[in-house]
């Protein structure tokens, strides 16, 4: 990930591997969504809001198993000039929260599979080298499980990337959250 331009952010989890400003053209990677339509996600950004710049990141974890497995989980970064990672959790916290406020799994599930295809390049497969002849080899694409049943529009495949809104600021979330459950309590 290193080799293919990503910056290393450490988390308390787990390192995350982010997207700097100008890695790649208009920020937006390339990819075939399950329609099987060519679209593109934005993976960098700026928050005129909070004065930042926003990456995707993918903490990666890898389990050989048996089985073996390899999992990605989205994470959002900012930085103020684009390259370096703020490292205060008190105040990356507040400003994640939010800004992923409206987000969604549509949202996180694009974001991923744009992280795939930056990785692979498009290719069906992506071939990790061990050591000596010992390969591991990942799919192009995201792990698809078919159901009888459906969320409501939580699998919903779309023609063009849904850009979420970045959440309008209404004071401090707990705040909010209070707010609501009054509400549902005098309806």
């Amino acid at each position: 990930m290193i080799d293919s331009g990503l910056k290393v952010f450490e988390t308390s989890g787990a390192p995350a591997f982010f997207f700097p400003i100008n890695l790649i053209e208009d920020s937006k990677v390339f990819y075939t969504a399950g329609s099987g339509k060519r679209t593109w996600k934005r993976v960098t950004g700026r928050s005129k809001r909070n004065k930042v710049y926003w990456h995707l990141a993918m903490k990666v974890n890898v389990d050989l198993g048996p089985p073996s497995f390899v999992r990605f989980k989205p994470y959002i970064c900012f930085s103020e000039d684009g390259y370096s990672a703020i490292t205060d959790t008190k105040l990356t916290s507040a400003i994640r929260r939010r800004f992923c406020k409206n987000w969604w799994n549509t949202q996180w599930r694009q974001l991923q599979q744009a992280f795939i295809a930056f990785l692979t390049k498009g290719a069906d497969e992506l071939p990790i080298v061990l050591s000596g002849h010992e390969k591991l080899v990942l799919a192009g694409s995201l792990m698809q499980v078919l159901g009888s049943r459906r969320m409501p529009e939580d699998l919903q495949v779309l023609e063009e990337p849904e850009e979420p809104p970045e959440a309008e600021d209404q004071g401090d979330d707990f705040d909010d959250f209070a707010d609501d459950e009054a509400g549902e309590e005098e309806a």
